[in-house]
């Protein structure tokens, strides 16, 4: 259920977020200096507007953390399990956690990290495009991937309403 909502939320969340931007935000103040969010707040009368958000984003960053620390680490342990990945890394505590693969998650991590104190010119921009290049090849395979299944889908007889899921707005939502 809830994973037919979840492109509507977060259109609404998205769309409302910015219309209250451009609602609240006098086109004059408009700047890339500071949050758009601390100047709605600062116009709105909110003290310690910056400090306030500062909190929430640092919160969504340990979040997002955490979990990407998680998925990566099992991600190792399964490729391990699976022999795509050193067998090292697929020995587990006696409380079911891949400390190796969690060790060998957070040396990486802490590598890029480094890189963008040490090599923030260098090696961490180029960490970066990749990731980004990357992340666009991902999600342009994942679109792609939907106009192929949907056609060798209905090809071999399935029905659009037997899907669990129907993307909506298809093909929009893809091509977009």
């Amino acid at each position: 259920r809830s994973i037919r909502n979840i492109i509507w939320r977060t259109m609404f969340f998205f769309v409302l977020a910015i219309f209250v931007l451009v609602a609240l935000i006098p086109w004059e103040e408009a700047g890339l200096t500071k949050s758009p969010f601390v100047a709605v707040f600062d116009n709105i009368g909110i003290p310690y507007a910056a400090d306030i958000m500062n909190f929430v984003i640092l919160t969504a960053v340990l979040s997002v953390a955490n979990s990407g620390l998680y998925a990566a680490t099992r991600m190792l342990w399964s490729l391990s399990k699976n022999e795509m990945a050193p067998a090292f890394l697929k020995k587990l505590s006696s409380r079911g956690i891949p400390l190796n693969a969690l060790i060998m998650t957070i040396a990486i991590s802490a590598f890029s990290l480094l890189t963008s104190v040490v090599a923030a010119e260098t090696v961490y921009l180029w960490l970066i495009s990749i990731s980004g290049v990357i992340t666009i090849i991902v999600w342009m395979s994942i679109c792609v991937s939907q106009f192929f299944f949907r056609k060798h889908y209905l090809a071999e007889g399935g029905k659009l309403d037997d899907l669990k899921f129907r993307t909506p707005l298809y093909p929009l939502v893809p091509i977009l």
